[in-house]
């Protein structure tokens, strides 16, 4: 760990401007320590609870048909009765049949569909969480004068090599408006092109989860996600 520490202070040293002060978070030990994740923590589990009782009670449904389907197969098979009572028993092992595929799939897409519930509701409830935290991280970083908050412990790994989070950027450090001009770019076109992706994706996933992901944070700083970014 201290070696993967290192690494990334050296790659955030070598992406920042040689004055820059660099400070580091322990960015998942943050997030279990703020007041909202117990309470996110149970709302989940509740939720989970309730999904995973309404789904065992579909398979309990699923299973029943399952045994009336073996009753009238063995009705079927049996040569002791008589042929009008088999056919009537093959006839309904077949409806039974395919009853239980029905259910199965059925089963299936309700499961898939819990599952997407849970993951976009922790989205929500964390988005709040992370952009908390972020804040809180500008707040303390403009305070004692830091250019750059590095996650300590996380990293995108780009061909083998650990690139550093940032979770924090100074607007002192910030060469966007130099790089869209040496590119014959538009700052303003840019933005409308971001704000009108950022709304696509609103409308798909929830525009907390989106600003989250996106690192938005309600103060002037701006978080950048990795050290490619921050050049």
């Amino acid at each position: 760990m201290k070696r993967i520490l290192l690494a990334l202070l050296a790659a955030a040293a070598l992406s920042a401007p040689a004055d820059a002060r660099i400070a580091t978070v322990d960015f998942s030990l943050v997030v279990l320590a703020h007041p909202q994740t117990p309470r996110n923590r149970a709302e989940l589990l509740d939720m989970q609870a309730k999904f995973e009782k309404e789904r065992d009670d579909r398979l309990a449904a699923r299973d029943k048909l399952r045994e009336e389907f073996d009753a009238a197969r063995k009705i079927a098979l049996d040569p002791v009765q008589g042929a009008a009572a088999r056919d009537q028993a093959t006839a309904k092992a077949k409806d039974l049949q395919m009853q239980y595929a029905k259910t199965t799939d059925e089963i299936e897409a309700f499961v898939a569909g819990l599952r997407r519930q849970l993951q976009r509701r922790e989205g929500e409830l964390f988005a709040n969480v992370m952009i908390d935290i972020r804040s809180r991280i500008e707040e303390i970083a403009k305070a004692k004068g830091y250019d750059l908050v590095v996650d300590k412990k996380s990293a995108n790994v780009a061909a083998g090599v650990p690139t550093p989070v940032f979770l924090y950027a100074s607007d002192a450090i910030d060469v966007t408006d130099e790089v869209i001009a040496a590119i014959g770019g538009s700052r303003e076109q840019a933005e409308k092109d971001q704000e009108a992706l950022l709304g696509r994706l609103g409308a798909m996933f929830g525009r907390e989860e989106v600003d989250a992901a996106a690192g938005a944070a309600p103060a002037e700083g701006k978080p950048a996600a990795t050290a490619t970014e921050a050049k």
